[in-house]
């Protein structure tokens, strides 16, 4: 874990050392179904090679094949629609209420999946007063693309506070099995809505199946399929409250081959259809 966060701290630097040219800041609203998104305000840094992502940057819906010296901050419910059609390295940076996580993630072909994590690390501390105030500036320039200078500037002193947290985080408080799953759950999150099983997480994590399956009952109480299906259905939610698709895009969307599955599934977690869920959300 210290190697991870020495890692990721050079990273940071070297990003600082660099200059950064665009920032574009991703809104939410009508995320397509098959999209990424959470509730969390997040960044995307290409290190080396292009990240190609559809996203919503500044209200428009556009294609960005980003390069170093480019970012996209995503606010909260920010999406994307990752192609992961080039070979590309970069960094991201998840601001939750409990810690900061940071990755470095890689794409290349015959690699882990795409975007799974390379380096990792999450901070023992909530994001600090500092942090919080950068996000909140960030977010009331979300419709004002006349200052870019003013974007870079405080989404460098961004980076740079999440660069002390990494240096100044204290030692491990929670336990090494309760800060390991913090991780594996917060990629179950981002990654619910694919076509993945136990085995496909254990690996990513280099973790032997049978062990995943004991982490997982011992921090969710819940075996592996009730909680895929429990993030699934937390992100059905949010797709038919916030956009405008289809039953059928919102199953597909949340990793339902079976149309009529997801329902049964929606309504025995919800205790009503999605039909009714959806036509209700406005209310």
């Amino acid at each position: 874990m210290q190697e991870s966060r020495s890692i990721l701290i050079r990273q940071l630097d070297n990003i600082l050392h660099r200059p950064i040219h665009k920032v574009w800041l991703g809104s939410a609203n009508d995320p397509p179904p098959h999209a990424k998104f959470t509730d969390l305000p997040r960044l995307l840094v290409p290190l080396a090679g292009v990240h190609h992502v559809r996203s919503r940057p500044d209200g428009i819906v556009t294609d960005l094949r980003m390069k170093p010296g480019q970012v996209l901050a995503l606010l909260p419910r920010g999406w994307t629609v990752e192609h992961w059609d080039y070979s590309c390295l970069g960094l991201s940076c998840v601001f939750r209420q409990e810690f900061v996580r940071v990755i470095t993630y890689r794409y290349r072909r015959l690699s882990l999946p795409p975007g799974a994590p390379e380096v990792w690390y999450h901070t023992h501390q909530p994001p600090n007063k500092l942090v919080r105030a950068l996000l909140d500036t960030l977010s009331a320039l979300e419709f004002n693309a006349h200052q870019p200078d003013t974007r870079v500037a405080i989404l460098r002193a961004l980076l740079a506070a999440v660069r002390d947290m990494l240096a100044t985080d204290k030692p491990l408080t929670c336990g090494k099995a309760r800060h390991t799953w913090l991780i594996v759950r917060q990629y179950l999150e981002d990654h619910c809505q694919e076509p993945i099983n136990r085995e496909d997480v254990a690996r990513v994590f280099q973790m032997h199946p049978n062990y995943f399956s004991r982490l997982c009952r011992q921090q969710e109480e819940n075996g592996f399929i009730e909680l895929l299906l429990r993030l699934r259905m937390e992100r059905a939610s949010r797709l038919l409250r916030q956009g405008r698709p289809t039953v059928d895009e919102v199953a597909s969307g949340c990793g339902f081959r079976s149309t009529s599955y997801f329902i049964h599934i929606f309504r025995r977690h919800y205790g009503i259809s999605p039909g009714a869920y959806h036509s209700t959300k406005d209310r």
